[in-house]
């Protein structure tokens, strides 16, 4: 189990606010070295050697230009920093010269734009519906990265596309919006917050949203009330309003709260935190209403931002086909005329939706919604995607009701409306910042996934002799090109010519025993699943060991054109009810002779004579696995004993009692929208990466009740037209339901940096044992 440290230091003003980079440099390379002293990771200290260097990620929130994966050059501070002498410097060269002179075994691989880490991270853990369009960033300063079409970026030179990379991923930086106040609304105490910022001028847009700057807009409209003999209350002299930024935006979130606290416990925290006498009622209702409205403007003006994103995708009107189609040219993206200095800081996409700034930010009410709350899901659509938003910061994060604001901007945009507001998922995406430096690196060594793969990428750049055996006689391979990775594999296309044929062919690689497990595993799965419905999974070749690194092992089929559109709503069912009828168990028994797995989490099946024998033999063992992945919890394990002992016998015995009884069918066993696809040239359905064993064939269904998983609910409709539901008939959903367990059980085990499985696993489990606490007898 891999286990992530972490420290956080304070980062000290006179290193923020200084005019030479090294006070700053020198403090993270010193952090740095604490770190490894106190992990035990300065083991090669001194050495000259880079492939014996660490490799370090260095996440950057300020606005650079990327020139390289490592490199970038620094335009402008912001979020109240200055330190002048960095300006046009690297960052990663600054920081790589401290770094050596502490003789630290460390070498600065990435630079990272936390705003594209939260797009990442939300792209890696969505389980949602839609691809992943933009990540937010709304903390203590804001900006945004989205996906964007490269026939869109007229500033790559030809040399520079990449002909197999169709979209490219753009930092916004649209802090820095309409420096020259165009079109966002302006105030007097806007005007004073900018005169005493640091930047002066710069990010506008900023200094009207971030987290940074909202707690100082509210000081000074205190202090402006107070001044006028508003209120009632008496600030002290050692009162945080009397001091630069000396409130924080979290007094804007207490105020938020006032709806659920007592008036005697808001007037405490609040004399409390303004270090205030005599504070009345009155005097938190004028505060509530100034905070509201500051926060309601900062959340619309990030919702204005994000329509402008949402349009120039789009994503609103392209089917999911079409979308490699442009759709705006630069011209489209630009004001009329000579671009204003923001724009040529790379905001000018955000001019498309600038006239809405004015007339929008004045219209809101008050939201109903809470945050994260009623977002519209659709399944099963590829003419009307979920547009996914991943969001970050302690703004959309804490302050009750601020996505609700964001919604209600994106409505009072024309080209988005309800209809279009209906169709924006937006989801939490946690430590992107520290995500991106990774998955970056990764990325660009043909890896799709974050984290240590265990696979050497040495078993896609090299053709073994054993390989080579497997496939068709006569074939000579001319080519191989990596096809992607996740934690437990690494893959590759091998182009292959058989006797004038040209042909294609996956290779999948695995190492160690855990690796022969599973390729041995997925090509008895996929063979036997061949051999029952050929034209629904890719056919397979063989498995084995490569003999020039005998630890590394592989399975390798045909190669098909898989496009990333959803099987088709009737074809799929159908085609799937006909392998679950044509796969019988040749031992009458239910189970697998062999282990498959769940990502990496092995399936020990064995044999049972009935399903309930199998399924509660398994899922006993599941359960205990659980525990030990994500340690113990006392409320899933006193569920552990009613769900076994009465849950599962009420619902499956009676499938096999009676009179009644189920064949065994051979089953896919993981069947999510990441293993289910179109293929591009034949244009039917067709299904990979399985985990089967053979089992009552509604189990393949249960993962379909999902909420995150594309595969929804009208797809089990859609099945039991060409499969009847098993008798009886009535307990159809709750065994659905109990189906269902399964995925979250081994979601957990899988995922052990997410407890949402485990709290899924134990709501689930607990509307079932609450509903049977009687068992087969009740």
């Amino acid at each position: 189990m891999a286990t992530t440290i972490q420290t956080k230091h304070a980062v000290p003003e006179h290193v923020r606010i200084n005019p030479s980079y090294e006070p700053l440099f020198s403090f993270i390379a010193g952090s740095i070295s604490r770190f490894l002293d106190q992990n035990d990771l300065g083991t090669h200290a001194g050495s000259a050697s880079t492939d014996k260097r660490i490799p370090l990620g260095f996440t950057f929130s300020f606005t650079f230009e990327q020139t390289a994966i490592a490199c970038g050059t620094l335009i402008q501070w912001d979020k109240g920093w200055d330190i002048p002498e960095a300006i046009g410097k690297d960052p990663c060269a600054m920081l790589q010269e401290f770094i050596d002179a502490l003789k630290l075994p460390v070498r600065v691989v990435a630079l990272a734009n936390d705003s594209v880490g939260t797009l990442l991270s939300r792209a890696y853990t969505s389980q949602g519906c839609g691809s992943t369009l933009a990540g937010v960033i709304v903390g203590t300063g804001t900006n945004a990265a989205y996906m964007e079409k490269l026939c869109n970026i007229p500033r790559l030179e030809d040399s520079e596309m990449n002909p197999f990379r169709k979209s490219i991923i753009l930092n916004t930086e649209w802090g820095c919006f309409d420096d020259d106040l165009q079109v966002l609304p302006i105030t007097p105490y806007d005007r004073a917050l900018d005169a005493a910022s640091t930047n002066p001028g710069n990010q506008q847009l900023e200094k009207r949203v971030s987290g940074m700057y909202l707690g100082e807009l509210m000081r000074l409209v205190i202090l402006h009330c107070q001044d006028q003999g508003i209120f009632n209350m008496i600030l002290s002299s050692h009162s945080p309003c009397n001091y630069p930024y000396g409130l924080d935006s979290s007094f804007l979130s207490l105020l938020a709260t006032r709806e659920t606290a007592s008036s005697l416990n808001i007037i405490e925290a609040i004399e409390r935190v303004l270090l205030a006498r005599d504070v009345t009622l009155r005097d938190i209702d004028i505060m509530e209403k100034l905070s509201e409205a500051i926060v309601r403007r900062s959340a619309r003006l990030v919702g204005t931002a994000l329509g402008a994103i949402i349009i120039q995708s789009g994503r609103l009107t392209t089917p999911l086909s079409e979308k490699i189609t442009s759709q705006f040219s630069s011209e489209k993206i630009q004001h009329d005329g000579s671009p204003s200095t923001s724009q040529k800081r790379g905001c000018g996409l955000l001019a498309k939706v600038a006239i809405y700034f004015k007339s929008i930010t004045a219209r809101a009410t008050k939201p109903t919604q809470n945050p994260f709350s009623g977002t519209l899901e659709i399944f099963g659509s590829t003419e009307q995607e979920t547009i996914d938003i991943g969001v970050e910061g302690s703004l959309i994060e804490l302050y009750p009701g601020f996505e609700a604001y964001i919604r209600s901007a994106l409505v009072s945009v024309k080209e988005i409306g309800s209809e279009g507001e209906g169709r924006i998922k937006m989801g939490l995406a946690m430590d992107g910042s520290s995500l991106e430096s990774n998955t970056w690196k990764m990325n660009n060594e043909h890896t799709e996934y974050r984290g240590k793969i265990d696979v050497p990428v040495k078993s896609i750049q090299v053709i073994d002799p054993v390989v080579v055996s497997k496939l068709p006689e006569r074939t000579t391979i001319t080519g191989i090109t990596a096809h992607g990775a996740s934690f437990w594999t690494r893959t590759a296309c091998l182009d292959g010519d058989t006797g004038g044929e040209k042909k294609k062919f996956f290779l999948k690689t695995s190492f160690g025993d855990r690796g022969r497990n599973m390729m041995s595993g997925e090509f008895e799965a996929m063979s036997l699943m061949y051999a029952a419905k050929p034209d629904l999974v890719p056919k397979p070749i063989g498995w084995g060991s490569y003999e020039s690194m005998p630890d590394t092992h592989f399975y390798l089929c045909h190669f098909h054109n898989i496009t990333n559109e959803l099987p088709d709503l009737q074809t799929f069912p159908a085609m799937l009810a006909e392998l679950h009828r044509a796969g019988a168990s040749n031992e009458g028994r239910f189970g697998f002779g062999r282990p498959t797995y769940h990502g990496n989490v092995p399936i020990e099946h064995g044999w049972s004579d009935t399903w309930e024998g199998y399924f509660a033999r398994t899922t006993r063992e599941l359960l205990r696995l659980e525990q030990e992945a994500q340690g113990p919890n006392q409320e899933l394990l006193e569920l552990t004993g009613p769900f076994l002992e009465k849950v599962i016998p009420r619902l499956l015995r009676p499938l096999e009692t009676g009179g009644r009884s189920i064949k065994p069918c051979l089953i896919h066993g993981d069947l999510w929208h990441g293993n289910a696809s179109t293929d591009g040239d034949s244009k039917l359905p067709i299904i990979f990466d399985a985990a089967s064993f053979y089992a009552h064939n509604e189990y393949d269904l249960g993962v379909w009740r999902a909420t995150w998983n594309k595969i929804g609910t009208p797809y089990i409709m859609s099945y039991h037209k060409h499969f009847p539901i098993s008798q009886p008939e009535e307990a159809h959903d709750y065994r659905n339901a109990l189906y269902a367990t399964r995925v979250n059980i081994l979601d957990s085990i899988l995922y052990t940096e997410d407890t949402s499985y485990r709290q899924k696993l134990i709501t689930e489990m607990r509307i079932l044992v609450d509903k049977f606490p009687d068992g087969y007898e009740g």
